[in-house]
C-alpha cells in the first residue's frame, strides 16, 4: 500500500475492522518490515481482545498500547538496538537528531518523563497525547523528546514483562491503575 508520506506503518479500523497497513515505499528493507509487523499486528490483536479504542485512548493506554507493540517487536527479532524497535528503518528522527541520541536524551530525562507522565495519565486530548507520541507534533511540548511515550511505554512494560507474559499483558484493561504503579517504581 502506499502510505500517507508520515508514518511507514500503522494500525486503523477498515471497514469496521482492525487492520495494519505498512507504506511499503518507506520501508527499507525486510528485517523493518518483521519488525513493524510485529509492532502493528500487536495493535490489531490487543484491539480484537480489549476494549481499547484506537481513538480516544488516554494517555496510560497510550503507553501500553505502544510499548506492548514494541516489547513483540523485540520477542520477535530479538537482540537489536532499543533505538532500532522504537524508530525501525529510522537513522533519524523526524527532527533530524541521530536515534541514539533521541534515546540517550529520553534516558536522561526519565525521571522528568516519569513525573509529567503520571500527571497526564488519564488525559485523552491531542495536545496531550501529542506532546508524548506524535513525531514532530506541533502539539509537543519543547522539552519533551518527540515520540517519548514510545520509549517509556517500552521501559514500562519490560519491567512489567518480567512478571507477567506477552498473553497475559494483551488482555490488561485495567490500565491506568497498573501503568501508574509501574511508572512509579521504574
Amino acid at each position: 500500500m502506499v502510505g500517507r508520506f508520515s508514518s511507514n506503518a500503522w494500525a486503523d479500523l477498515f471497514r469496521g475492522e482492525p487492520t495494519c497497513f505498512y507504506a511499503l515505499e518507506l520501508i527499507p528493507n525486510v528485517n523493518t518490515l518483521v519488525i513493524m509487523a510485529a509492532h502493528e499486528t500487536t495493535h490489531v490483536l490487543h484491539h480484537r481482545v480489549s476494549d481499547v479504542p484506537f481513538e480516544g485512548a488516554t494517555v496510560a493506554e497510550k503507553l501500553m498500547l505502544e510499548g506492548l507493540a514494541t516489547l513483540a517487536s523485540e520477542a520477535t527479532v530479538p537482540r537489536l538496538k532499543d533505538e532500532t524497535y522504537l524508530w525501525p528503518g529510522y537513522s533519524t528522527t523526524t527532527e533530524g537528531h541521530e536515534v541514539t541520541a533521541w534515546l540517550a536524551d529520553c534516558t536522561a530525562r526519565r525521571p522528568e518523563l516519569k513525573g509529567q507522565l503520571l500527571r497526564d495519565l488519564d488525559r485523552d486530548d491531542p495536545a496531550t497525547l501529542g506532546r508524548y507520541f506524535d513525531a514532530g507534533s506541533k502539539n509537543r511540548h519543547e522539552r519533551t523528546p518527540t515520540r517519548a511515550g514510545y520509549a517509556v511505554g517500552y521501559w514500562l512494560l519490560r519491567s512489567l514483562h518480567r512478571r507477567f507474559r506477552l498473553s497475559e499483558l494483551i488482555r490488561w484493561e485495567r490500565m491506568s491503575q497498573e501503568i501508574a504503579e509501574a511508572l512509579r517504581s521504574l
